[in-house]
């Protein structure tokens, strides 16, 4: 009696066991999903897809050519010449300068006393520092004798060199002017200078 009322719940416990999976089981939840170990499944854009634009290059203006580049110190356009853009030269010694301005005529001999318009600065880096002396100002040449005692190394060369009324824009290196001894308060030791400087006339 007692098989027989159990037999039915155990044939449907069996029945139960023996189903088949649902083909269509929910999967599980998109946070629990992992792709299969060692799949790598990319996703191919659609057909009509633009492609991707390539990263814009950056425009960089070229150097210029080396013959064309000017000391940041040197005026463009001076007066004498305003259309000018003169560049520097450079002499044996390291003086570096260059012509605002052409003059006439021959070139002062040693001895010789000059008259001269000039203005002048310390240099600092790539621009002009303290103002040292100015003649322009008062509107009145200076009186030099064109000696080792009466002006640096750096300007006595440049004007040896210039013509009555040339204009030069004079960069003098601290050895071709006061050097490691400065000059009192005025241009303290291991100084570099410039100059405009403009030869009037010589005598």
């Amino acid at each position: 009696m007692r098989i027989r009322r159990f037999a039915p719940a155990a044939l449907v416990l069996l029945l139960w066991s023996c189903k088949p999976s649902d083909p269509n089981q929910a999967s599980p939840p998109a946070g629990d999903a992992a792709a299969p170990a060692g799949r790598d499944e990319k996703v191919a854009p659609p057909a009509d897809a633009a492609p991707a634009a390539a990263p814009a290059e950056s425009v960089s203006t070229p150097p210029a050519p080396a013959s064309q580049r000017l000391d940041p110190l040197v005026p463009q356009g001076k007066t004498g010449d305003p259309a000018a853009r003169p560049g520097l030269k450079s002499t044996p010694s390291g003086l570096q300068y260059a012509v605002l301005q052409q003059g006439e005529g021959a070139t002062p001999e040693p001895g010789r006393r000059a008259r001269i318009h000039i203005t002048g600065w310390i240099r600092v880096r790539d621009a002009l520092g303290p103002q040292i002396v100015d003649s322009r100002e008062s509107k009145i040449p200076k009186e030099f004798a064109l000696t080792p005692t009466d002006l640096v190394a750096g300007l006595l060369e440049a004007i040896l060199d210039m013509r009555a009324g040339e204009r030069r824009w004079v960069i003098v290196p601290s050895k071709l002017g006061y050097g490691l001894s400065g000059y009192g308060r005025t241009v303290p030791p291991n100084q570099d200078l410039v100059f405009d400087v403009e030869l009037v006339d010589f005598r």
